[in-house]
């Protein structure tokens, strides 16, 4: 059979079951964000008030999925905004409230979609949080400021539409000197107003 071929042969393929099974998965994947015209909407319930937030799931549909796929499951409920840095950014995401943890929906680090139309160059602008290149997961942050360094190592996914003056709010709270709000910023639920991946 195939495995016979001999091992100087570079006529096989020698792919595992998983690594095709991959790589149909990420083909239908592929496929099913090329269907993705629309812009997501959510409703971030913090305990300051809400954020209302556009998703560019049209540009960015990998990190908009995740978003709203992990909202859907209630994996932000509860979660705090960690880190605060005024004239900078916000950041949440971690169930462990620590900054070091996090799962994306398909339980895996997940690959960086940088589009050049894409900028952190407004307050309210919503991008992915990472350690480096293609680490994405669950953590994400909301720009206080334009902080256009950011742009080709962040993925750029959403803006807050709505609710500006709630973000002023938070960005106010005193911080200790790990960056922490004194006080708990929590975010108390998601609510998915629009999901244009249900009808990809």
């Amino acid at each position: 059979g195939m495995a016979a071929v001999g091992f100087t042969s570079t006529a096989f393929d020698p792919r595992t079951t998983n690594e095709r099974r991959a790589l149909d998965e990420e083909e239908v994947r592929r496929k099913r964000y090329r269907k993705v015209k629309e812009k997501g909407y959510v409703r971030l319930r913090t305990n300051f008030g809400s954020l209302n937030v556009e998703l560019h799931a049209d540009k960015t549909p990998r990190a908009c999925e995740n978003f709203i796929g992990l909202a859907k499951k209630g994996y932000y409920d509860n979660c705090t905004f960690h880190r605060s840095i005024p004239g900078f950014m916000l950041q949440g995401g971690d169930p462990t409230g620590k900054g070091t943890g996090g799962e994306s929906l398909w339980g895996e680090l997940f690959p960086d979609e940088i589009r050049g139309t894409l900028h952190h160059d407004a307050r309210g602008v919503l991008s992915m949080a990472n350690s480096g290149p293609c680490t994405n997961s669950s953590q994400f942050f909301v720009l206080y400021a334009p902080a256009e360094h950011l742009d080709s190592k962040h993925t750029v996914f959403g803006l807050v539409v709505g609710g500006l003056d709630t973000l002023g709010d938070i960005e106010r709270l005193e911080t200790d000197s790990r960056d922490r709000p004194r006080e708990t910023v929590l975010i108390e639920g998601i609510d998915i107003l629009v999901d244009p991946f249900e009808s990809a």
